[in-house]
């Protein structure tokens, strides 16, 4: 946003106008793809990634449809009679958190109903939870810096994400972890198990694989084997015979001969992949039970549809966290809510939590 007491750049202004171009030319694209096929016709990849979410295939990620409601409005029911339902889990990945590391605080906090966005703000901003709450700007930021940190990131990407100062990000990130104590202690075991470069660069065997507690497993073994290699190239680089090297320049005025250059540069390319992998580690005790229950539900959805050849009786898809469902069969429409409200109790035995709101409209934004 820039300084109060300056005049906008003409670079900012110029980078501003292309990123607005690149979002809109996106939309431009899903939009004539629509047009030409005349109706949304959603193709998954079941199993699409390493967290187990789906992936949209076939020439249309329906997974990217753009989630304004000015867009979701261009959604509307087609086919005679049907019915068009759905609906979000509220505050999805906070409540797999809750699931997920047990904290007392954290667990607190949701149960009364504030928003840990805030919380989280007040801490990046120096500010009182309720001034948070009412600066929308601030709160949206908020929000994303709390995402940042949920799925493995840290102060350095605070600063560089939502502009904020170096201070800033780090009190942001020593008050949240103050606050919710469980999450930071699960933290400082993934960084244990899931980096095997030590400080004093003597090399501890990590974990190959982690698990979420529904029981999808995310492996390493290409991230562990690649490190493993460059660790023997470290440990084994010598200075050609003991002959004597020039010394060359390094960060901040140092010198280093070639070869400790060179063992640097692979220590370092080992830090870079053992953070992304920690990192990965995080996101996945998040991400991977968000995907499974969410297919959970739509199974039981489509539990009801008869097997073998019959006309449709429903039809579902999903956008992440957010359930549609197309049910041709009106009489069905009851049963489908409930069938959606009995799924989730019983996943309430695992998501203490776990809430969705299932509704009915006439487009998609009436019910997102």
């Amino acid at each position: 946003d820039g300084c109060t007491q300056c005049k906008e750049h003409e670079v900012a202004k110029r980078a501003k106008e292309i990123i607005s171009s690149r979002r809109s030319n996106v939309k431009v694209t899903s939009l004539g793809k629509l047009i030409m096929s005349k109706k949304l016709q959603p193709a998954y990849n079941v199993i699409g990634t390493k967290s187990s979410r789906m992936s949209g295939t076939g020439g249309f990620n329906s997974q990217g449809i753009d989630r304004s409601d000015e867009f979701r409005d261009c959604f509307t029911l087609a086919p005679s009679g049907a019915i068009l339902m759905g609906g979000d889990f509220e505050g999805f990945e906070l409540t797999i958190c809750d699931a997920v590391y047990s904290d007392k605080n954290w667990h607190s906090t949701l149960i009364a109903g504030k928003k840990v966005h805030a919380v989280f703000g007040s801490g990046l901003y120096d500010m009182s939870y309720d001034q948070v709450m009412n600066d929308k700007v601030k709160y949206t930021k908020a929000k994303s810096g709390l995402f940042l940190l949920i799925y493995g990131g840290e102060a350095n990407g605070i600063e560089y994400k939502l502009e904020a100062t170096a201070e800033q990000a780090k009190r942001a990130e020593a008050n949240f972890f103050k606050n919710f104590p469980d999450i930071l202690k699960r933290r400082l075991e993934i960084y244990k198990d899931y980096r095997p470069l030590q400080d004093d660069f003597s090399w501890s065997e990590p974990k190959s694989y982690i698990e979420s507690f529904m029981g999808h497993k995310r492996y390493f073994d290409l991230e562990w084997n690649i490190c493993r290699v460059l660790y023997r190239l470290a440990k084994n680089v010598d200075n050609d015979q003991g002959v004597e090297q020039d010394l060359c320049e390094r960060t901040q005025g140092r010198k280093q001969t070639p070869v400790n250059a060179l063992r640097s540069a692979l220590y370092g390319t080992i830090k870079k992949i053992q953070t992304k992998a920690s990192r990965a580690a995080i996101n996945h005790e998040i991400q991977s039970p968000g995907a499974d229950i969410t297919k959970i539900v739509q199974k039981a959805i489509w539990d009801l549809q008869p097997t073998g050849i019959s006309d449709w009786k429903v039809q579902t898809m999903n956008i992440h966290d957010e359930i549609i469902c197309v049910v041709h069969d009106p009489n069905l429409a009851s049963k489908v809510e409930a069938t959606v409200y009995s799924k989730i109790d019983e996943l309430r035995e695992r998501v203490p939590l776990l809430k969705m709101n299932w509704g009915a409209g006439t487009s998609w934004k009436d019910i997102h």
